[in-house]
């Protein structure tokens, strides 16, 4: 057994864990552990090869300037123009992300789906204390997502001063065509699968001899009632593996009830 209770100082009646005995149970059942954290970690690869459709991701690095003049070259912007420049950087991540400007750069690929689910395919994301807006395209195609994400780039930036007066956005990186796919990733479901299947194990061995009240040595009677041992019977099959008879009464060493029995008929 695993817990062994026994009384404390107070008299109350404690239990705790027995580290070696949970290694000692976890190492005879290690052989299951492994074939389990084996099958999951397979079933988690299989799964995530054959069950989830694939994506690919591509990106567009914009900057945000608080001036509308499209020409500024990007290292000659003015110090005193970075904060506000920053403070835009919000605004125009929003703008991007608008139904016009989607809904328009889908009409120029000729990209068929609802806004719904134009609106799942963008995310963007902010450069720390920078004028750099970040918009990443997911998609199943990557060759469409790379299309999309460039539409939605033209689309944009002609788009921003029209509503952010006195600013402009120049695009810094165009999309490219990703050439691997960023979801999912075999290998770390393969690993989710090889965790959980050695945890699982783990917990049913463990809760199995939680459950098995079977009392199997004078260490699980004293730990489970803590009261002195008097006496012992010696177990019957060490009793016939000496000689004892048919039915394990042994009175001698030699032989037993009923080997003697024999004998005399």
């Amino acid at each position: 057994m695993i817990i062994n209770n026994r009384q404390g100082e107070n008299g109350t009646a404690e239990s705790e864990i027995d580290l070696l005995a949970l290694a000692a149970l976890l190492w005879d059942f290690k052989l299951v552990i492994i074939i389990a954290t084996l099958l999951l970690a397979a079933g988690g690869y299989a799964g995530s090869r054959f069950l989830l459709t694939p994506t690919y991701r591509t990106s567009f690095t914009a900057f945000v300037n608080n001036r509308n003049d499209v020409t500024t070259d990007v290292s000659t912007v003015a110090n005193a123009d970075i904060n506000a420049s920053h403070q835009l950087t919000y605004t125009y991540a929003e703008i991007i992300k608008s139904d016009q400007v989607l809904e328009k750069a889908a009409e120029q690929i000729g990209l068929d789906a609802s806004i719904e689910t134009l609106r799942r395919y963008i995310s963007t994301s902010i450069g720390n204390n920078t004028q750099l807006v970040y918009v990443y395209v997911t998609m199943t195609s990557p060759s469409i997502a790379a299309q999309y994400a460039n539409a939605i780039a033209g689309v944009s930036q002609g788009y921003m001063s029209d509503i952010v007066e006195g600013s402009s956005m120049k695009i810094v990186t165009y999309a490219k065509v990703p050439k691997t796919r960023y979801f999912p990733s075999y290998t770390r479901y393969g690993l989710i699968g090889a965790l959980l299947g050695m945890i699982v194990s783990s917990g049913v061995v463990v809760l199995q001899d939680l459950l098995d009240r079977r009392v199997k040595s004078e260490e699980d009677l004293t730990n489970t009632y803590d009261i002195p041992i008097i006496g012992s019977i010696p177990s019957m099959s060490e009793n016939k593996s000496k000689g004892g008879g048919k039915y394990g009464y042994g009175y001698g060493y030699g032989y037993g009830y009923g080997q003697e029995a024999q004998e005399n008929a």
